[in-house]
């Protein structure tokens, strides 16, 4: 049975689609198409299922045609085969064709059914009953019948047109309404009048605001629109609602339909009469007395309908449809003031027509007051104050019954939890995400300021200031004034000059952003700026404006709605019309808005204050000093610009009214040919106005791109975006649930929910004991000359508390004066959740059993080598320092992977010193289910276990704060310093960060070092860099032998190196076939890149590419997607590629510590492997054959290659300082010179722990081995007492290392004292014991002169 799913489908509608992504007028128009998810509303209303569904789901469609205009999708019927299962497909397609009719019978019956009248009073909806809406409305059928009469029409008659021409005519009356309600147009007392209690306002102490966008004028307009249209259309038909017009409304709404029939005289005479027409018939049809339903009012009966929510079918709630009724009061104020002043106007045109001059005339015309008086006496006026039952009446009580409900009923919730995760609308983030955003962005923007905006490098150094030693005063009102101009506040330079000077001084700065010299200039006029770098320079400015606009609204507590957020000034306006925004207080930086979005209506300032965290501040502050003025500076001498704008992120102006908007069509060919809802002017070829500049480089701010900013910085550095909205849903969440004073809970409650203090504050019962109240105090009695007069003091106090509690949350650290701040109980309940957190982390990080955690990783054949597994339990017991010394791949890795991998949620941060290490464990840990991450300061790695970081990263301040947090939440388990021999390879000029890594034996951690290559002759130098002595570490030692290793030196013509190196390595591919790898290690760049070439493989080198070309360069090599690789020493430190079976070196090698390393990455699986130093040989001049020599080789690595014994013994003897071995010894691969010789005993393993260790640390070692022998729990007293044991130990470290850094500081003041002594004085005469401050050349020393003298005399010399 074959059965086909049909729809009836406009062919119009599928072939003309808008490209502009805007429906078509023949599918808004004709088939009522609307976008049912509008900006605005109740977010879970607009995620419903739109209503018009135009599309049949699981269609089978075929698209016929190559040629791209002709391709189209065709509904198709697929045949069903014999067979079960397609006899079941077939009947479920039935089923589902069938019960589709089914709801469709449905869907149409609904739509149809007639509309109920008042419901019982079991249902209770109290909005419903009081509006009356059901019962008017009952005699239709469907709510589709009512809605018709509102909807504009395609195809119309002339009477549709005539219309639409009423509709644009009402449009332009009601902006000129608003337009004429201006102070500077009419009289005040006129706007006064009309918006007084008896009018329905609040109070008669604000005169009537018509300052309304642009926008909210059209949106206004548009109800009255819908009124127009069903008052036009059912005005004479005998089907209509049950309205009644009186003879006053159908006369004018028959003079209106004359004046479009009519269409005589000029465009601008035609407009005006229109206009008259409809304000004559808006008048009327308020002055409208009822006296029996309310409904007989053709107003009240299109309100009525307007109660229909088209979307839904259902009746709209008081929550939506009172804007709608404030849209037509504050419309309908404006035409009774726009209709007395017409009257003024006209009355004075007649006066002047008569004879009387317009002095005369205006004195004798009706003032406007009059006249708005009388209108709304007759109209507008409540019937509570002596006016009559009108429309106006029963909506302003609508309204207010309406707005009852509204204020009273709380909206939709918006927010969810779901574990530490918050669910906003469509989105979901976690609690360490803002954490990752907000501390990433600070470090970005901090660079981008110091590196691409301030040119500060190693030569220059950014001035400091210290913004707590800032003052500031709120009161000053004067133009252009803020905190940078106060006198009191001294500054180490002039921030206005600095850059200007440095471009002076600095040839960098010229050559960035000059195309000429500056030698021979002498004006501003002969500078040669080079434009595009400025403009570059430009761009870099605003993506630091747009990323501080972030930063502020993510940083500064409670956040503002991006109107608020534009309205801040970083100095006063021009003639004290604006105060600044940006105040210093107390060390930290205040941003305060007044604006609000309900000021225009009510004229009233909401003071708000919300503080960034210090580092921010000064941030700001250093913003404002010394780039604001450069960029000033550049924008005059580039633009001539002297106009600048004093906001910080300065507002877009508001929406003008387009040309030409709603002007009526001229004739019908023109009207046929446009939307219905445009005007005619749009394809005006008329010039328009150049739309506004503006005075920032950074452009004009709105609403939208706050919101794509927020986003972007938000869903670059943890994918997702979160807009403005979002967050201002998601931050009184947050901060509601994780605040732990309560004091800013009940702040958060006052500044969201207006909810009164639940408790009287002690500054309450000492303003009532002088007699008044709190408020009276702080506004009157005892204030600070400095004091903002548009704010208290205790209201700026509760926004400071609100800010700094959230800094803390955010993980900031709080200004030094908020120390003091924090209520007692609150501090004690920290301090108590700190120790319990504290207590917490150390038994979760002696509870990890690292055995099991080795067998879930690596299965149960998994075993420890050597020391891991002593190591491991001295780690985990919580060793506060621990050296471990393994052979490259002894397993070093797993001494942190392991703890990591049992731990819950804490942290180990891994310094690694090379790229080419790190990505190493990076891939290691996600293939083992760790959670790992390198460290990025623009994306801090908040979810990771082990963060991997460099060395110059480490020592960084965004890793230090980033330590200091995870230290403050007791997350910080372990620094874990790789490759740890690297601290005595650093110099001054080679990494010289490494050599500040002896800080993290200062952060109060556990610090473990691991490496492969640090001899015994080295310890020391290494103990007293780090700053450990060697009492405080725990030290393993196992011994670094490779025994599957084969040492081979061979010789090698230096001539003809390529061919050589080219013959060996296919030597080596042919004894290790696939997958064994060869890697050639060089000495130069030019070197490896040449023998790649020969060898047709791939190089790695430092310079060989970004990060990502390194990282793919080391993925070929770990996955075995390559076989042969040159590199050079940048590949040489832990790379796990196991089956590396020849290590190549071409040339000498200096040092046996770095040849051990890098002959190392052989043999890792434990697989028979070689390596090979290949030794260059040539002829000199003479004939005679010279052979690489190393001249600056160590003697160790001298006597490596000298072949004189066994190679094992110089790299034991070195590396392991084992001084017993005589050759390679049994199971060992045998190097090439004891190859042929009888094999030696068997190897004896060497271990050496040291037992010279303080008792303190031999019983935190026992401990954690102790628990696990036992079978037995250890007794909760008996942890506790360890706990203490091992707070003791870190404390007695941290003070002996206070005691050595006092001790090393005396010295060096004893030496510069000694130094000092000696300057200016004869040596010799010092060490001799005299002064020798008579001279300074040791040849004036007496003795000297003397033998001088003597050997003279003498004759000698």
């Amino acid at each position: 049975m074959k059965r086909q799913i049909r729809s009836r489908i406009c062919l119009f509608s599928q072939t003309h689609i808008n490209a502009g992504g805007q429906i078509d007028p023949v599918n808004r128009v004709k088939h009522h198409w609307r976008n049912w998810q509008e900006q605005g509303g109740r977010a879970d209303e607009r995620q419903k299922q739109t209503p018009n569904k135009i599309w049949i789901e699981s269609q089978s469609c075929q698209r016929f045609f190559k040629i791209v205009e002709w391709q189209r999708y065709f509904v198709v019927e697929v045949e069903p085969s014999n067979g079960p299962a397609i006899e079941v497909q077939t009947r479920e397609i039935q089923a589902e064709a069938i019960f589709t009719q089914y709801r469709q019978a449905i869907t149409e019956a609904q739509e149809q059914r007639t509309v109920e009248g008042d419901s019982s009073r079991v249902v209770a909806n109290a909005w419903l009953s009081f509006t009356g809406w059901a019962g008017h409305l009952s005699q239709f059928k469907g709510k589709e019948q009512i809605q018709s009469f509102t909807q504009p029409k395609v195809d119309c008659d002339q009477t549709e047109k005539e219309l639409e021409d009423v509709c644009r005519g009402t449009r332009r009356l009601i902006r000129r309404a608003f337009a004429t309600c201006k102070p500077n147009t009419v009289n005040k007392a006129a706007l006064e009048s009309v918006n007084r209690r008896e009018t329905g306002a609040g109070t008669n102490e604000r005169p009537f605001y018509a300052g309304q966008q642009v926008k909210t004028i059209r949106k206004y307009s548009d109800s009255w629109v819908h009124i127009m249209r069903y008052l036009w259309r059912t005005a004479f038909e005998k089907e209509r609602p049950r309205y009644k017009l009186t003879d006053k409304q159908s006369q004018s709404m028959r003079h209106l339909r004359t004046i479009m029939r009519e269409r005589v005289g000029t465009k601008e005479v035609r407009r005006e009469a229109i206009e008259d027409a409809c304000s004559m018939f808006w008048i009327a049809m308020f002055d409208h007395e009822l006296k029996d339903s309310e409904f007989d009012s053709g107003i009240m009966s299109r309100l009525a309908v307007l109660g229909i929510d088209t979307q839904t079918g259902t009746w709209k709630s008081a929550l939506t449809y009172t804007p709608i009724l404030s849209a037509i009061v504050a419309v309908m104020r404006a035409l009774v003031v726009y209709r007395a002043w017409k009257i003024r106007q006209k009355s004075i045109q007649e006066g002047v027509s008569e004879g009387l001059s317009p002095e005369e005339a205006a004195d004798q015309a009706r003032s406007v007051v009059e006249g708005v008086d009388r209108l709304t006496e007759r109209f507008m006026t409540l019937r509570e104050f002596g006016g009559r039952i009108s429309p106006m009446d029963r909506i302003l009580r609508t309204r207010t019954y309406g707005l009852k409900i509204r204020m009273t009923t709380k909206a939709g919730g918006t927010v969810a939890w779901e574990g530490d995760r918050v669910l906003v609308i469509k989105i979901r983030f976690g609690i360490d995400d803002i954490r990752t955003v907000v501390h990433g962005l600070f470090e970005e923007v901090s660079q981008r300021f110091e590196r691409e905006l301030m040119l500060v490098d190693q030569d220059t150094i950014l001035p400091h200031l210290d913004i707590s030693s800032l003052a500031d005063n709120a009161a000053e009102l004067s133009e252009g004034w803020n905190f940078l101009k106060d006198s009191r506040n001294k500054f180490p330079v002039d921030g206005e000059r600095w850059m200007w000077r440095r471009m002076f001084a600095e040839e960098k700065i010229q050559a960035r952003f000059l195309s000429g010299d500056l030698e021979h200039v002498e004006s501003r006029e002969e500078i040669q700026w080079n434009r595009k770098a400025v403009e570059d320079y430009f761009r870099t400015y605003r993506r630091f404006k747009e990323e501080c606009a972030a930063l502020v609204h993510l940083t500064a507590g409670s956040p503002a709605r991006a109107t608020e957020l534009t309205s801040i000034q970083v100095e006063n306006g021009p003639e004290g019309r604006g105060q600044r925004g940006v105040f210093v207080d107390n060390g930290m930086v205040d941003f305060v808005t007044a604006y609000h979005k309900g000021w225009s209506a009510s004229k009233k300032s909401k003071i708000i204050h919300r503080f960034v965290p210090r580092e921010v501040g000064q941030l700001i502050v250093h913003s404002m000093w010394l780039l604001e003025p450069w960029i000033r500076q550049m924008q005059n001498m580039l633009h001539s610009q002297t106009d600048f704008s004093s906001f910080m992120w300065e507002p877009k102006p508001e929406e003008d009214w387009k040309k030409g908007e709603d002007e009526e069509t001229e004739n019908e060919d023109e009207e046929d040919s446009r939307d219905v809802n445009r005007g005619d002017d749009e394809w005006s070829d008329d010039e328009e106005e150049l739309p506004p500049q503006p005075r920032n480089v950074d452009g004009f701010w709105d609403t939208d791109r706050v919101r794509r900013v927020l986003q972007r910085e938000t869903r670059k550095r943890i994918g997702v975006g979160i807009g403005v909205s979002d967050w201002r849903h998601a931050y009184p969440a947050i901060q509601r649930e994780h605040t732990k004073d309560p004091s800013v809970r009940e702040a958060l409650d006052s500044i969201y929910d207006n909810r009164a203090p639940q408790v009287r504050r002690m500054e309450d019962i000492v303003a009532e004991q002088a007699g008044h109240s709190r408020y009276m105090e702080d506004m009157i009695y005892g204030l600070l000359l400095t004091e903002s007069p548009t704010t208290t003091l205790s209201e700026k106090n509760m926004f400071r508390k609100v800010s700094i509690d959230w800094h803390r949350f955010l993980r900031f650290q709080p200004a030094r004066e908020e120390q003091h701040t924090v209520d007692p109980v609150v501090q004690r309940q920290l301090d108590i959740e700190r120790s319990q957190a504290q207590f917490r982390r150390w038994k979760q990080m002696r509870a990890v059993d690292v055995e099991a955690q080795a067998k879930r990783l690596y299965g149960a054949e998994a075993m420890f080598r050597g020391v891991q597994k002593p190591a491991l339990d001295a780690i985990v017991a919580g060793q506060p320092r621990v050296l471990i010394v393994m052979r490259t791949g002894g397993g070093k890795s797993w001494l942190f992977m392991l703890p990591a991998a049992g731990s819950i949620d804490g942290v180990s941060i891994v310094i690694v010193p090379t790229i080419s290490l790190r990505q190493d464990l990076m891939d290691r840990c996600n293939r083992d289910g760790i959670p790992c991450a390198q460290w990025n300061g623009y994306r801090p790695p908040y979810h990771a276990r082990i963060v991997l970081v460099t060395p110059e990263s480490a020592v960084s301040q965004a890793f230090g704060r980033f330590i200091d947090e995870k230290r403050t939440t007791y997350q910080l388990e372990r620094i874990v310093i790789d490759e740890c021999h690297t601290i005595l390879e650093s110099t001054a000029e080679w990494r010289p960060k490494v050599l500040e890594l002896c800080q993290m034996a200062e952060k109060g951690v556990q610090v473990v070092y691991l490496t492969a290559t640090l001899p015994p002759r080295t310890e020391r130098a290494f103990f007293d860099i780090i700053g450990v002595p060697e009492e405080d570490l725990r030290i393993f030692r196992d011994n670094t032998s490779r025994p599957r290793i084969e040492y081979n030196v061979v010789e090698y013509e230096r001539d003809d190196e390529d061919a050589e190196v080219g013959r060996v390595v296919e030597k080596k591919k042919d004894q290790y076939p696939a997958p064994g790898q060869i890697i050639v290690y060089c000495r130069k760049i030019d070197q490896a890149r040449r023998l790649a070439k020969v060898l047709q493989c791939s190089v790695y080198h430092r310079t060989v590419g970004n990060e990502e070309e390194k990282k793919g360069i080391l993925r070929r090599l770990t996955g075995q997607k390559e076989r042969v690789f040159t590199a050079t020493n940048a590949l040489g430190l832990g790379v796990d590629a196991p089956t590396v079976r020849a290590i190549i070196h071409v040339g000498i090698r200096d040092n046996l510590a770095q040849y051990t390393q890098e002959s190392g990455r052989a043999g890792r699986d434990g697989a028979t492997s070689e390596a090979t130093i290949m030794r260059a040989r040539w002829y000199d001049h003479n004939g005679q054959v010279r052979t690489e020599q190393g001249w600056r080789a160590e003697p160790v690595m001298k006597e490596f290659l000298g072949g004189h014994q066994c190679r094992r013994i110089a790299l034991d003897k070195h590396m392991d300082g084992r001084q017993d071995r005589t050759g390679c010894e049994t199971g060992e691969s045998r190097c090439d010179v004891c190859r042929g010789k009888p094999r030696g005993t068997k190897r004896r393993r060497i271990v050496a722990i040291n037992d010279e260790e303080p008792e303190g640390l031999r019983k935190m070692a026992r401990t954690d081995v102790i628990a696990r022998e036992t079978d037995g729990e250890t007794s909760e007293q008996q942890t506790c007492t360890d706990f203490e044991e091992e707070r003791r130990t870190y404390r007695r470290i941290e003070e002996q290392r206070r005691i050595r850094a006092i001790g090393r500081e005396d010295a060096v003041e004893q030496l510069r004292r000694q130094f000092q002594s000696w300057s200016g004085r004869c040596v010799i005469c010092r060490v001799r014991g005299r002064d020798g401050e008579d001279h300074v050349d040791w040849r004036e020393c007496p003795p000297t002169t003397r033998n001088a003298r003597q050997r003279r005399k003498h004759g000698i010399g």
